[in-house]
C-alpha cells in the first residue's frame, strides 16, 4: 500500500489468522458470542452510532433485548458510577 510517497508493507493475514487474533473478543469469560464480539467490535469505532444486527431467530430477537435491558439498567445507574463532576447548568439569558 502507498500512502504519499511512502511505502507501507502491511503482513499478510488470512481470515482465519485474523479471526485468531479477534478471539479476546468472544473467549468463554466474556460470555459474548462471535455475533455479539462483532456489533462491540463495530461499535467501538466512534465512526459508528449504531449496529443493525442480522437475525435469523426469535431466541435471537430476545438475546438481544435482555442485553439491551441489562445495558439500560446500568446506565440508568451511571452504570455505578458517582460523578466527581457535576456542574449546574447556566443560562446567560
Amino acid at each position: 500500500m502507498t500512502v504519499g510517497r511512502f511505502e507501507i508493507v502491511l503482513p499478510e493475514l488470512d481470515n482465519f489468522e485474523k479471526a485468531e487474533k479477534l478471539a479476546f473478543l468472544w473467549a468463554p469469560e466474556t460470555g459474548r458470542a462471535t455475533g455479539q464480539a462483532a456489533i462491540v467490535g463495530i461499535l467501538a469505532n466512534p465512526a459508528f452510532a449504531c449496529v443493525l444486527p442480522t437475525v435469523l431467530s426469535a431466541e435471537e430477537v430476545r438475546d438481544h433485548r435482555r442485553r439491551s435491558a441489562r445495558f439500560e439498567d446500568l446506565r440508568s445507574r451511571n452504570f455505578g458510577h458517582a460523578d466527581r463532576y457535576v456542574m449546574s447548568l447556566k443560562s446567560s439569558v
